[in-house]
């Protein structure tokens, strides 16, 4: 009885010990980039003994507001939150976790210039905010497209006009609208474009699909089609992969994201080329709460300042990634090896995407 007592004792202490973390996605269960997100901060919060939820967002500004609220107002709060904030609502959201002194770290930089300004820095009007975890969605953008042109004028050297380019955008939000401006810096950079259209595909397949079949019973030839997600991009390839005769001879597309169908389709010869790496971003935020739950100075001026680089995947290099097509069983990734708490000599954080696909090859 005794013993049973003590077990007892020792499994409520450990618990009660536990970090409590909420992570809040933007979006919705069943789409393919978040839940990878998710998959991956469930098994580094495990690995490193930490409570997680996962709410939702619901891809609705307002619905992640009222989320948030509910999160401030339940009776047993946690000790830290994660979220993407949306833009009309994020200075509300910041308000709310502030006021109830609920630590929180945000994902993404997906706010308008004004909002920007208006919250100021981490930890100054907004003292519950430890920080940021961000990479640069115009320099992602501008990095798919390079790629694109590139590898257009490579498979057609006799090609000798110039180039019709759609751009799939997400939606309204801030960071589709910066991963566009990445695509139209390139397109000025390349002196190359006949036309380029922008559309909003709100990161749906089925309305990516929609929207190049329209565009292409207007215009003569798509020669390259970039999109800032690689759903949208699939929809592309479902038109090419259709046979419709108006796409597909010289168009080349590509995506942002490395969902497995996306890495899938690369393998396969159809998509030419996504961007990603940044599912990993809310797994590094967990690795950076838990060091400053454990004294590290993980939220410095420093430390916030600090963002992770993008990587391309194309039909040079995906077999290196191959890994991530399949369904990955996260559990076996050490992420007590990312960790300033366990790691004593390490001076930096390397957030390097090569690491845990050198780690899931073993």
């Amino acid at each position: 009885m005794r013993k049973i007592l003590l077990f007892i004792f020792l499994l409520f202490s450990a618990n009660a010990f536990a970090l409590n973390i909420v992570f809040v996605t933007p979006s919705f269960p069943g789409n393919p980039f978040w839940d990878r997100v998710s998959a991956v901060a469930l098994a580094c919060a495990n690995n490193l003994n930490i409570n997680l939820s996962i709410v939702y967002g619901k891809n609705n500004r307002i619905q992640q507001y009222e989320t948030v609220k509910k999160i401030t107002l339940s009776q047993t709060k946690p000790d830290y939150v994660i979220f993407s904030p949306y833009g009309g609502t994020a200075i509300g959201a910041f308000t709310l976790l502030n006021d109830a002194k609920i630590p929180f770290v945000t994902l993404e930089r997906t706010l308008s210039k004004n909002e920007i300004e208006q919250i100021g820095l981490p930890q100054t009007k907004y003292v519950n905010w430890l920080g940021g975890i961000f990479h640069d969605n115009k320099s992602a953008g501008k990095l798919l497209a390079d790629e694109l042109f590139s590898q257009f004028q490579l498979a057609n050297k006799a090609f000798n006009k110039k180039i019709n380019i759609v751009g799939l955008a997400g939606s309204h939000s801030e960071e589709s609208k910066n991963r566009v401006l990445g695509l139209k810096e390139s397109a000025v950079n390349t002196n190359l474009t006949n036309k380029l259209y922008v559309k909003n595909a709100n990161w749906e397949r089925e309305e990516g699909k929609r929207i190049i079949f329209e565009l292409a019973e207007q215009i003569e030839e798509l020669n390259i089609i970039w999109s800032a997600s690689d759903e949208m991009a699939l929809g592309a390839i479902d038109i090419i992969n259709s046979g419709y005769k108006k796409v597909g001879k010289n168009t080349v597309v590509g995506g942002i994201d490395w969902t497995r169908e996306g890495i899938k389709s690369i393998s396969r010869g159809e998509l030419n080329a996504s961007v990603g790496g940044h599912f990993m971003m809310a797994a590094w935020s967990i690795i950076k709460i838990y060091d400053h739950h454990n004294g590290k100075n993980s939220f410095s001026k420093n430390m916030n300042e600090e963002v992770y680089n993008l990587t391309l995947i194309t039909a040079n290099n995906v077999d290196e990634y191959l890994p991530l097509a399949k369904v990955v069983d996260w559990q076996q990734l050490n992420f007590k090896g990312f960790t300033l708490t366990h790691n004593e000599n390490l001076k930096k954080y390397d957030f390097n995407v090569k690491r845990i696909m050198a780690e899931l090859s073993n």
